[in-house]
Order: C-alpha cells, then structure tokens, then sequence
C-alpha cells in the first residue's frame, strides 16, 4: 500500500488524498501513478520531469550527460616504433558506474616517408591503450610521400568509474619495408590543431 495524492481527471475533480503508515507516497494523475517517493528517494513510475522547455531533466538512458572537449597545436615527431603521447589528451568525471564516454578525435597526421612508413595512433584511458589504428597515416609504399591529413578516431568506452579519467592518444612510426633513413611520422604539423571531445552517456 501507499498514501496518494491523486489530481483526478473524472467526476467534481480536484485533489484526491489517500493516508496510511506505509512511509510510501505515489503522485497520481487521473489514477495513474507517475511517481513514488519512499526513503531510497524518487522514482518516475512513466513520464519524466520535465523543465520549462518540456525537456527531461531526469537523465535517460542515451542522454548526453556532460561534454568536455580539448585541443593541442605542438608538432612533435618520432622515426621509432616506441608509443609517445601527441599532447592531446582531455579527461572527465562520470556521474555513474553505468556510464558509457564516447570519444571522438580529430588527430592531425602527417608522415615523411621514401621507405613504406606509416603511422599508427592509439587512444589510451589513463595509464593503459584501449584501441589501436595500425595504419592512420601512410600507404606503405616506397614514396617519397609526404602525407599530411586529419585522421578520425571514435571509440565507445566503458570505464565503470566515478572517478575521474583521462584519454590521451598516442602514436608510433610503423616501418613496412626497410629501416629509418632520414623518415619519420608526426602530429600537429605546422601547428595544426587536433581535438578531442569527450560525451559521457548515460548508462
């Protein structure tokens, strides 16, 4: 059982109250229960609670949460294939365990190659890589080719935290054919900027 309050659509109308010792309260319209309040707090039964531009103001499963966006312009390059970070990195906050981070990067590339040289990024959450692109810059062919572009990467994570978490990418030189002579692969060439935006979703 529970005690109501009830906005009845039928009948003389008006506000129809129910009492009893159950320490539960629904909030009815027209009979229907929209809402229950009880000591673990409220909970919509239908609907949403809405702000004054009728939007839900409870987060639904889907729903942006909060977005968090950054940029780096430093060019820095590398002719090995040790994985060093590019400067761009932003970090975020979930407000629940059940939160998904949609990250979405516009890294700037570029490679100098006359080897088969490529350049491979990788997207890490704090101290540890979750997605690798082997290839996001280069065509592996002996050039000489000096390849500058914007290479996307998108990934959908799961970090099951409260705490705050980073996202930072990194890149490496992937040699296809002979060694170093003189090539080399990097990011944010002639200062160009790379981005990197962060969308917590609610879980």
């Amino acid at each position: 059982m529970a005690s109501s309050i009830n906005a009845s659509t039928s009948g003389p109308g008006g506000v129809i109250t129910t009492a009893d010792n159950s320490g539960i309260l629904q909030l009815q319209s027209g009979g229907t229960t929209i809402a229950t309040a009880n000591s673990t707090g409220l909970t919509m039964n239908t609907g949403a609670i809405l702000n004054s531009s009728g939007r839900p103001m409870v987060n639904q499963t889907g729903s942006v949460l909060q977005v968090v966006t950054n940029s780096y312009a430093t060019n820095i390059t590398t002719t090995n294939g040790t994985w060093i970070t590019t400067g761009l990195s932003a970090s975020i906050t979930p407000s629940s365990t059940s939160s998904k981070i949609l990250v979405l990067v516009a890294q700037a590339t570029n490679s100098y190659s006359s080897n088969g040289y490529q350049l491979g990024l990788q997207l890490w959450r704090n101290s540890s890589s979750i997605f690798t692109l082997t290839a996001a810059n280069g065509d592996g062919t002996n050039g000489p080719n000096n390849i500058v572009m914007i290479t996307p990467l998108n990934y959908l994570d799961s970090p099951a935290t409260t705490s705050s978490v980073t996202y930072t990418t990194y890149f490496s030189a992937t040699a296809t054919a002979s060694g170093p002579n003189g090539n080399y692969v990097g990011v944010q060439a002639s200062a160009t900027p790379s981005y990197i935006l962060l969308l917590e979703i609610a879980g």
